[in-house]
């Protein structure tokens, strides 16, 4: 019983939004449009629409962290190890120039 009522509060928030979006300037423009009418008129179509476009999202989403997080990576790496690289070579300047010192 308890999940019935719950189910129709549900239902009811879910009517509202709609109205709501129904309502919406906007929303009222674009689908007054050719597009808007013709997937008004084919539900099935722009249901499929908004499960592919969102299905989609996931792998470009996806792919696109894993392109940032290897940016990222990289640079920090190119950083660390160039300031390595300055250390080291710096260090054995330092030490042949001493040494060429010492020695002459």
């Amino acid at each position: 019983m308890r999940y019935s009522r719950l189910i129709q509060q549900l239902w009811e928030r879910w009517l509202s939004l709609l109205s709501r979006l129904q309502g919406d300037p906007k929303v009222a423009q674009l689908l007054n449009t050719r597009i808007g009418l013709y997937i008004c008129r084919r539900p099935f179509l722009a249901f499929t629409l908004l499960l592919f476009s969102a299905m989609a999202v996931l792998p470009v989403g996806i792919f696109l962290m894993f392109a940032l997080t290897t940016f990222v990576i990289s640079a920090v790496g190119f950083v660390f190890f160039e300031g390595w690289y300055f250390l080291v070579g710096h260090r054995s300047w330092i030490e042949c120039f001493f040494f060429c010192l010492f020695v002459f």
